[in-house]
């Protein structure tokens, strides 16, 4: 018995450690293994802060290459992101923090999958308040293709909406 519970314990140590947000006021890159891409994003804000501390969870898929490249910065500090992989889906994102403006830059890695031909793309609307819980799960046969925010100086914070695309 006590054998289980140390393996169970262990496991659940694991995965704490894999699924852990990103480091308030820290630069980071979050990066699917190959064949994945991201599906769920998480995100918490702290005022004392001002940032958000970020998680993402990837899933496989078959369709998804080894043809990946990173977009480069897509905003400036206080001004929106608009992004949208051009031939493929969203497997990471790299962001840096500004202490001074309080805001983040984005970058986004996207790989092609084996059909380029994006289809029933959906806005997800936006899925966050300033100061609050973001949670968005990609719909169920779709892969997550882009996204948009935008900042607010008074809150220190964006609110985000996500585009989701069927490929093929």
């Amino acid at each position: 018995m006590m054998q289980v519970m140390l393996v169970a314990l262990f496991l659940f140590a694991n995965a704490m450690c894999i699924n852990a947000g990103t480091n308030f006021d820290a630069t980071w890159t979050k990066t699917c293994p190959n064949g994945q891409s991201i599906y769920h994003v998480s995100s918490v804000h702290s005022n004392p802060h001002e940032d958000r501390s970020w998680t993402f969870l990837c899933r496989p898929d078959s369709k998804i290459t080894t043809t990946c490249q990173w977009s480069g910065f897509v905003n400036s500090y206080d001004q929106k992101v608009v992004y949208q992989c051009p031939n493929g889906v969203i497997t990471g994102v790299h962001s840096t923090h500004s202490n001074e403006a309080e805001d983040r830059r984005f970058s986004f890695r996207c790989c092609n999958t084996q059909s380029n031909c994006a289809r029933d793309c959906v806005w997800s609307g936006y899925v966050n308040n300033f100061d609050g819980y973001l949670n968005y799960v990609v719909p169920s046969g779709s892969f997550l293709t882009g996204a948009q925010s935008f900042h607010d100086n008074g809150n220190e914070d964006r609110r985000w909406e996500f585009l989701a695309c069927k490929r093929g």
